[in-house]
């Protein structure tokens, strides 16, 4: 054994931790007299050491001439490794202190010191070199390895707080980016993109955020991080590693890599754990199982399994396996999103093409949309009109867009001088962590053209319903603020409401505007003005007066109190309303004295909502004679109430004539009479220049009644 790594020959890029002193000999190895050892062995364990470290050699020439050599040698770490096999790129870490040459005589035995002397620029890093004794005919090697450092401090317990998800296994993989006890925040899965490596667990804050270790390997919705790189920040150079993909069950579904001497490739300053992804091809898995189909949606785990380099030969003294779980789900189910709130704006659900639409009014030229999600790898970022915003880290994912309108339909149209109430459409997108990117509903933004200042029209009030009911347009100005202010006849204001034109339908060119306003019962007389400004500052004013009083109109009429009809003749009867009128009862009732108290009974009675009733048999034929009352209440949508009566009487019988009488005034008067029935035949007979009056005498059981004279109509009773 001696003598088969004395004459080995050294093979370029290949460390002595992998190839030992090199490749054998064995023709020399038969002929060679000469055994340099330390310890008896043919080659130097140091161990773990700081500081410079000196060893003593023994150099036996069994030969029978004397053996002299020049001594040299180098003192190296294999700091990466590179793609021509398992080879590795060394650098000189220190300097070697021993004679510079060596005799020993046939037969005999020498000792000599040698110092290894590593730079205190390098610590924590693995040495590893030759000693080289070059003679006449031959150069015999003596290789040595060991650890220049602290091994204690990747194993310290108190680095990882106890743990126990991470749990410390020796740490010749440092822990992943987001534990706050990883050295240099290396290990975890990337998504590879060009030529660069993206975090893959990284919130928008640079944070670490669990839900988002996903990938999208399958999904249909998938547009980044369908795949993974595991990246490995190795504190110490690992003898066997494999990289597996488990599922939930723990059942191994694809192995990523199974590599031996993977180097802790600590960067050029000696200090910093290096960045593995894999030496002969990229640890990647791309979302597929042993047979390349893509794996079911669902949580997987990538496990590291590293089993330690040896620090010494002695395999009982072997540090433990490290085992690494690096937790990973498969997400293929798009991101849900949606506008939740909106500022110098408004919407409204608007009817297009037989389906409701969310369409967005700017109230402003400079207006906000606030987007929220869900999706179980988180919400990343959201698209909508051109922009893209990075989701906040609160439970809904929130993210605010601001736009400028006339910015947003210049870059879109070409002009500002475009469609009144027109709209530009879009569809709010969102990314999720695992690279998945899903659409809500569409999105419309409606457009108030400056070149078409705010108009009003078809201003109306009425009153309906207990309430004053305003209504008016607003004309080329979506979103356009208004205030409506009602007074009464002396100029005190009642009421005000206030609000913008959203509208509901496409185009919103016209928004019609209704509101209604709680006034005073006893208030008949209103102004209505209305205040429209536009989000460029344009205002337009109109006003209208309305009347809300009750009239009264009844046919017949009568004499304004009484109402004269004859038994056995239908009379018909109509009522004509003006203003708001909410409900009529139109009553004929009847009062008699019974007993000593009045009573009064209802004969007949309607209700109608109408301006206008009409009965041509109210008064029917059967109605008995008699006195009877008419009731006409007229109730306003306001509450007002407005009342008219008359008496009215029924005749059923001929007024009687039951004398006459004649009185003179200066002279004498005779008079010849003659009563039938209600006629009375006169005959008069005046002095000249006399005057006078005939006075009847008349009755008639039910009503009153009306005197001719001749044809002439001279008084009624």
């Amino acid at each position: 054994k001696q003598a088969l790594v004395s004459t080995a020959e050294p093979i370029s890029n290949y460390s002595p931790r992998v190839q030992g002193a090199g490749r054998i000999n064995v023709a020399k190895a038969v002929s060679n007299n000469v055994f340099i050892t330390y310890n008896g062995q043919p080659y130097a364990e140091l161990g773990a050491f700081t500081g410079n470290k000196t060893i003593t050699l023994t150099i036996t020439n069994k030969g029978t001439t004397t053996y002299t050599a020049n001594i040299s040698g180098y003192v190296t770490t294999s700091l990466e490794q590179i793609v021509y096999g398992n080879q590795g790129r060394f650098y000189d870490v220190g300097t070697i202190a021993a004679p510079s040459s060596v005799s020993v005589e046939p037969g005999a035995t020498e000792t000599i010191q040698v110092t290894i002397q590593p730079s205190e620029a390098w610590t924590n890093i693995f040495v590893e070199g030759r000693l080289l004794f070059t003679s006449e005919d031959r150069t015999s090697v003596f290789p040595f390895l060991g650890y220049f450092g602290d091994w204690a401090i990747y194993s310290d317990k108190d680095t990882i707080n106890g743990d126990s998800k991470w749990p410390d296994n020796n740490n010749i993989i440092d822990l992943p980016w987001w534990n706050s006890d990883s050295w240099e925040g290396w290990t975890g899965v990337y998504y590879p993109y060009g030529s660069y490596l993206y975090y893959i667990g990284m919130n928008n804050n640079g944070d670490f955020d669990e839900r988002m270790l996903a990938i999208s390997a399958g999904s249909d919705y998938s547009e980044w991080n369908e795949r993974l790189v595991v990246g490995l920040g190795m504190l110490r150079n690992a003898r066997a590693l494999t990289i597996n993909v488990l599922d939930s069950a723990g059942k191994v579904v694809k192995t990523i890599a199974s590599e031996n001497f993977v180097r802790a490739a600590v960067l050029d300053d000696g200090v910093t754990a290096g960045f593995n992804t894999g030496w002969t091809k990229n640890w990647l898995w791309d979302g597929t199982d042993r047979n390349g189909n893509f794996v079911p949606e669902g949580q997987y785990t990538i496990r590291v399994v590293a089993m330690p380099d040896p620090l010494i030969s002695d395999e009982s003294k072997l540090l433990p396996t490290q085992v690494m779980d690096i937790p990973v789900k498969v997400d293929k189910t798009p991101p849900v999103s949606r506008l939740s709130d909106w500022q110098n704006a408004t919407a409204t659900l608007n009817d297009f093409r037989d389906k409701k639409v969310r369409a967005i009014i700017p109230t402003s030229t400079t207006f906000s949309l606030v987007a929220t999600g869900t999706d179980n790898s988180s919400i990343l970022s959201y698209y909508l009109f051109g922009k893209n915003e990075a989701a906040g880290i609160d439970p809904a994912n929130t993210a605010t867009f601001t736009y400028n309108i006339l910015e947003m339909v210049l870059d879109t149209t070409g002009t500002t001088n475009w469609g009144d109430g027109g709209a530009i459409s879009g569809y709010l997108e969102a990314q999720d962590g695992a690279g998945n990117v899903g659409a809500s509903e569409p999105v419309y933004l409606i457009y108030d053209n400056p070149d078409t200042p705010v108009q009003l029209d078809n201003l109306r009030a009425v009153a309906d319903e207990g309430y004053l009911k305003v209504s008016f347009n607003v004309i080329d100005a979506p979103g356009a603020y208004y205030e409506v202010a009602v007074k009464d006849s002396s100029g005190t204001l009642i009421g005000t409401v206030a609000g913008n034109a959203i509208g509901t339908a496409f185009p919103l060119r016209i928004i019609p505007i209704e509101l209604s306003f709680d006034v005073p019962s006893s208030t008949q007389t209103y102004t209505v003005e209305v205040t429209a400004k536009d989000i460029y500052d344009n205002t337009k004013v109109i006003s209208i007066g309305s009347s809300v009083g009750l009239n009264i109109s009844l046919s017949p009429e009568g004499d304004g109190n009484f109402i004269v009809l004859k038994q056995g003749v239908s009379t018909p009867v109509t009522v004509k309303i003006t203003g708001p009128v909410e409900t009529t009862t139109i009553t004929l009732s009847k009062s008699v004295v019974v007993g000593g108290n009045l009573t009064t009974t209802i004969v007949k009675q309607n209700s109608f909502s109408e301006a206008t009733f009409s009965d041509p048999e109210f008064f029917d034929a059967n109605l008995e004679a008699g006195r009877y009352q008419l009731t006409v209440e007229v109730k306003s949508a306001l509450g007002q109430v407005a009342v008219v009566t008359r008496r009215v009487i029924v005749d059923g019988d001929v007024p009687k004539l039951d004398d006459v009488d004649v009185m003179s005034d200066n002279g004498e008067i005779v008079v010849e009479k003659q009563i039938t029935d209600h006629s009375i035949d006169l005959t008069v007979r005046t002095e000249d220049n006399t005057t006078g009056q005939i006075v009847l005498k008349a009755s008639d059981e039910s009503s009153a009644f009306v005197v001719y004279f001749d044809e002439d109509e001279i008084g009624w009773w």
